[in-house]
């Protein structure tokens, strides 16, 4: 779930365009659903370009994906927009590389989660989650935290145990598999951002239900329709602490969001 009902986007011309486009995408007498890719632009335009404030109220859950009031908050915003998600995609992609290299129980030892070995996988990947990026205070962890669950999630699917889970991860050596991983992770953080910064602003225009409808349409978009081939050779063997691979993370979320601007446009 992603309710942000403390988070209010900062004012401004291409704010108020992008409001008013999440708007129509939930307005059936104006055939929402036609009207997502232009609101999706719209977003976009104005999250890399813009800032975004939070409002009082309650806390910020993690990985369960679930946004309260800002309580204090702040929203990465402006020219650090998404910051957060590129170091939790670092992190990701660190984690990934120590199971590779020393195996999963080891990797999870190595992180104080040791405990969690015989748990289900679903508390193993909330516990992973949790470790992946420092704590910085701004609101756009949940939305980072909750992509990388998901993309975790999207790997376990067919595994029953720690084993099967850490044989899966074993096959992310190829640049183009690590490649696709991370586009799949940026596309996450992008409706869960997206469905953050209208949330408050479309509950007095439709129901909640209506609300989840909207992100599963998003997700259809995103994940259905579009085909990204992206394939970053040097992901096979990154160091993943370097400013390579800070580079190579950049690349691919900057690339994977022009890609969702074309396609949707």
């Amino acid at each position: 779930m992603g309710t942000s009902s403390g988070y209010t986007p900062a004012g401004g011309p291409q704010w108020g365009a992008a409001k008013g486009d999440a708007a129509n995408a939930v307005n059936p007498q104006k055939s929402g659903s036609e009207k997502l890719p232009q609101a999706l632009q719209s977003h976009l335009a104005a999250r890399l370009g813009g800032t975004g404030q939070t409002s009082g109220g309650g806390g910020v859950s993690g990985a369960a994906g679930t946004h309260g009031g800002g309580g204090g908050r702040r929203s990465a915003g402006g020219g650090t927009a998404f910051r957060v998600a590129r170091a939790t995609a670092q992190g990701l992609g660190q984690f990934i590389s120590e199971v590779q290299t020393d195996g999963l129980r080891e990797a999870l030892v190595s992180r104080g989660l040791d405990s969690l070995a015989d748990r289900p996988l679903q508390e193993v990947i909330q516990g992973i989650v949790s470790t992946l990026t420092e704590r910085t205070g701004y609101i756009e962890e949940a939305d980072a935290l909750t992509a990388a669950g998901k993309v975790l999630d999207d790997l376990r699917t067919g595994c029953d145990t720690l084993d099967e889970f850490e044989q899966r991860l074993d096959k992310l050596t190829d640049s183009a598999r690590m490649s696709c991983l991370l586009s799949e992770f940026f596309r996450h953080v992008l409706v869960e951002d997206f469905m953050r910064h209208y949330w408050r602003h479309l509950q007095e225009k439709c129901s909640n239900g209506r609300l989840e409808e909207l992100r599963k349409q998003l997700d259809d978009l995103l994940f259905e329709k579009l085909q990204f081939d992206l394939d970053y050779g040097e992901l096979g063997e990154v160091e993943w602490s370097s400013d390579e691979a800070q580079a190579l993370i950049e690349r691919v979320e900057r690339e994977t969001f022009e890609l969702c601007c074309e396609v949707v446009s």
